[in-house]
């Protein structure tokens, strides 16, 4: 580009230092000011000015070298090649019949001015000029749709980015909600079972202490309901801990493994444990609420289901992974949803998912967690 506004102005300012030398110093004031005019017409296409006022400014110019030619003859007409560069540029529409009207505005000059083999030869000139200046002209339109094209795509990727950091922002509070919801679950499940217990517990030791003077035996009857009633409430304290997310876990499916290992030899139960697909990292989230649900389903299965067998399947999608969680027991046909159930539906709507259950035939639950990718 900057090859062109040189050539532009080479035919511009050359044709007048011509002129100059070859017209008289008494006429030198009266072909400079025209020269300006023509100058400051140019440069006034530069400015950010509307597409009207820069082709009254194109068609102004050849008229005035057309007025100086007739004024002083020699090779003033060389300055409409700089007005046909400089129209095929930046003019945007109406360029063939304007390049049309120099054109005969050129031959006609050089004509007045030169002998006839001149006339043909600047033809041929013009006519080489004005097809290379129409490929130039396509070019720079390809050059500017590519531009505004990739600034487009850049903008879209700025907006994407925007998009990238807000979902991991979400992500981030998801996991933070998914948390503080567990917190609600294990505080509300301390206070109903556990407080509710150690509240019976008191109130047999006090019982205890009011009848073992006056019948030994019942005392002795009573201790041991609250021997029993304290070893209830300290299960009840371990099952609520463990449900807290382990720490040290590489991967969800280490965390599973350990926590179904745990589980068999602490319950006798038995446990297929299967993985379907190509596992992949998921977010933190997520593998909190898989391990969550998990515990919370298998432990069910044996505190109200009475079940022997359990199978647990992990089934990988990129788009979803889904979890099928089943028992042999004794199932329920009238569910009732306490807060196991309750807390594994609210755990999957956070982060999206949905939840089935079926009492058929044991007990069966069926997650399906979409993967954001």
């Amino acid at each position: 580009m900057n090859y062109i506004n040189l050539t532009k102005y080479i035919f511009l300012i050359l044709p007048a230092l011509y002129n100059l030398y070859k017209i008289p110093m008494n006429q030198y004031g009266n072909f400079i000011f025209i020269f300006l005019i023509i100058f400051l017409n140019s440069q006034l296409r530069s400015l950010n000015i509307n597409n009207n006022v820069k082709l009254i400014s194109f068609i102004l110019e050849p008229l005035l070298v057309l007025y100086i030619s007739n004024l002083y003859f020699g090779f003033s007409f060389i300055i409409i090649f700089s007005t046909i560069i400089d129209a095929s540029l930046k003019l945007k529409r109406k360029i063939y019949p304007y390049l049309l009207l120099t054109g005969i505005i050129l031959i006609y000059l050089v004509k007045i001015s030169c002998s006839t083999e001149w006339v043909v030869i600047i033809t041929i000139f013009y006519i080489a000029i004005f097809l290379l200046l129409l490929e130039l002209r396509k070019a720079l339109v390809i050059s500017k749709d590519t531009q505004v094209l990739y600034d487009q795509i850049r903008k879209y990727s700025y907006e994407l980015e925007g998009a990238k950091t807000r979902l991991i922002d979400y992500s981030k509070q998801v996991e933070k909600v998914s948390q503080l919801e567990e917190r609600t679950r294990i505080s509300r499940e301390l206070h109903d079972s556990i407080g509710h217990s150690l509240t019976g517990v008191l109130m047999q030791v006090d019982a205890c202490i009011q009848i073992m003077n006056v019948n030994k035996e019942k005392g002795i009857e009573l201790l041991n309901s609250v021997y029993k009633n304290i070893n209830k409430s300290i299960e009840t304290v371990k099952e609520t801990v463990h449900k807290l997310y382990p720490i040290g876990y590489k991967t969800n499916l280490e965390s599973l493994r350990d926590l179904i290992n745990k589980f068999k030899l602490e319950t006798g139960t038995t446990m297929e444990f299967v993985i379907d697909g190509n596992a992949f990292e998921i977010p933190p989230a997520v593998e909190t609420v898989i391990y969550s649900n998990v515990q919370e389903a298998i432990t069910n299965s044996v505190r109200y289901s009475y079940s022997n067998n359990i199978s647990i399947k992990l089934l990988y999608n990129p788009q979803y992974i889904e979890i099928f969680i089943s028992d042999d027991g004794v199932g329920a046909k009238d569910l009732k949803k306490g807060f196991g159930i309750t807390g594994i539906e609210e755990r999957i709507t956070l982060i999206g998912g949905t939840v089935s259950f079926s009492g058929n035939n044991g007990f069966h639950i069926h997650m399906v967690i979409p993967i954001m990718s």
